[in-house]
């Protein structure tokens, strides 16, 4: 198998996998979203949302050492505070 047959196999897989399991959008404002969730709604790197949480920019909930958590009313203020700058 070629690297782009390879390629291309890969590719379906992701596509199947995204239209099985759809994300679920919580209009819960409370509601408890993880790094790579926050991530993939801001449309950056899971490491730039770690960065802003660590210097308080965006709040975060520590669930120990290395779990963090962030609620849908803190990207909201987040967004509303970086979207007035």
């Amino acid at each position: 198998m070629t690297s782009l047959e390879n390629k291309k196999k890969r590719t379906n897989f992701q596509v199947r996998k995204l239209e099985a399991n759809p994300q679920r959008v919580n209009s819960d404002p409370g509601a408890l979203l993880n790094k790579h969730d926050v991530a993939n709604r801001l449309e950056v790197n899971v490491q730039t949302v770690l960065k802003w949480a660590r210097l308080g920019d965006l709040d975060a909930i520590r669930l120990g050492r290395r779990t963090v958590r962030f609620t849908q009313a803190a990207v909201a203020k987040f967004l509303a505070r970086k979207g007035s700058k």
